[in-house]
């Protein structure tokens, strides 16, 4: 009997032990995810009176990296988002922060690049961390062989990260974007290295979103460096823009022209916008990307900043041809993943109001491709998505079969 009360006793002490753990674990995490929470609170705060938050969101949270690890502003960051939806689209953020991570030493720039969540800042800190490490130099062509096999492989995986589609394809874009510091801001010889580096001997080729990242180094320059980059040569209005296209050909044309969108903005954003202003080529494939990209921004702008669903079923609806229009609600659910996975819920929203009016096959093929695109096969994510789809899309969504091709 004193042996067993003995054990009991035993038993009865582990027990505590483990309760006391748990006890510690549970309420540890709470207090830090608490007081991580304070510092997203008081941020919001204090950019509630600024004229545009998500601009003050991109200055005040970049600092805290003084204060708290690189992981724990990332979970910030997640925290303001969904205080304030209107910073789902943090990309200007993502650079920053992998910029300040790359001074502690640039030599682990591969390093920082597995640091970010999954598609974080619609993959800002991969273009931040790559751009970081090379935009400072002065590249001769002797430099610029030494570092093709980094960029070859800097997108490919490796022991300490494995990366899904999107990333790959956004790494390749970010590529694109410092071709034109290597080629001294030489659109030509920029594509002519995304040829060399982003076209794989197993067929795989991610030309398209390396040469949208040179041209969009054109016209969407962000801090001083990128400005001083393309200054004596930019088009500044709609018709330098068309005129400086026109000396390209090709797939160089179309991407060159998609990605002076800033300079249509306004007109963009009005009914019919995308349309529009797609309809500088005849070719149906060309006009398709140039949709794909535009309603990038579109979407971003009326459901992420504005949360209006009602206002982007109008806009879509104001498209003459019914392609036009399919192809703004597919492209707009897809953004809402491209940016954070998270908003599946929000994305199919979308695909449901192309649903009232018989649009909503492209929308939920593009969600079900996204989703081998975005989640590594046969992971628990992925799982979570596809049965987040209409049951017709889950078992391709997890088989990952679905093609976008038209």
């Amino acid at each position: 009997m004193a042996r067993d009360s003995s054990q009991k006793n035993i038993l009865v002490t582990i027990l505590f032990i483990i309760v006391i753990g748990l006890f510690l674990v549970y309420f540890g995490a709470f207090s830090v995810n608490n007081s991580l929470n304070v510092y997203a609170e008081e941020i919001v705060k204090k950019c509630s009176s600024s004229g545009f938050p998500p601009a003050c969101y991109d200055e005040e949270v970049p600092e805290l990296m003084d204060i708290l690890s690189l992981e724990d502003v990332f979970e910030v960051t997640k925290l303001i988002q969904a205080k304030d939806r209107r910073y789902l689209y943090c990309h200007v953020l993502g650079h920053s922060l992998s910029e300040r991570e790359m001074r502690k030493d640039p030599s682990k720039w591969k390093e920082v690049l597995s640091k970010a969540p999954p598609t974080f800042c619609n993959n800002g800190f991969l273009h931040g961390a790559m751009i970081a490490r090379f935009n400072t130099d002065v590249f001769t062509d002797e430099m610029v062989e030494e570092i093709k096999p980094d960029l070859a492989n800097v997108c490919e995986d490796r022991e300490d990260r494995k990366f899904v589609g999107v990333e790959k394809s956004m790494c390749y874009h970010a590529i694109g974007h410092l071709n034109m510091y290597a080629s001294n801001a030489d659109p030509i010889k920029s594509v002519e290295l995304c040829q060399e580096v982003a076209v794989k001997e197993d067929g795989r080729n991610y030309l398209q979103t390396c040469t949208e990242g040179v041209f969009m180094q054109i016209y969407q320059p962000l801090v001083p460096e990128d400005f001083a980059l393309i200054a004596d040569f930019a088009p500044t209005n709609q018709d330098d823009a068309r005129e400086f296209c026109s000396h390209f050909e090709g797939e160089l044309y179309d991407a060159c022209n998609r990605e002076a969108w800033p300079l249509w903005r306004e007109d963009i954003m009005r009914p019919g916008g995308v349309e529009r202003f797609c309809l500088y080529t005849d070719d149906d494939l060309g006009q398709r990307k140039c949709t794909a990209a535009i309603m990038n921004m579109v979407a971003a702008t009326i459901i992420s900043d504005q949360n209006d669903f009602d206002g982007l079923a109008e806009y879509c609806d104001s498209l003459e041809q019914e392609k036009f229009r399919r192809r703004c609600f597919a492209n707009s659910a897809t953004r809402l993943i491209q940016i954070d996975p998270r908003y599946t819920k929000d994305a199919i929203k979308v695909c449901s109001l192309a649903e009232e009016r018989g649009l909503e096959f492209e929308c939920y093929r593009d969600l079900s491709y996204y989703g081998s695109f975005s989640f590594h096969q046969e992971s628990k994510e992925i799982e979570e998505y596809c049965f987040n789809l209409p049951k017709e899309w889950r078992n391709s969504c997890l088989a990952g079969n679905v093609s976008i091709r038209e």
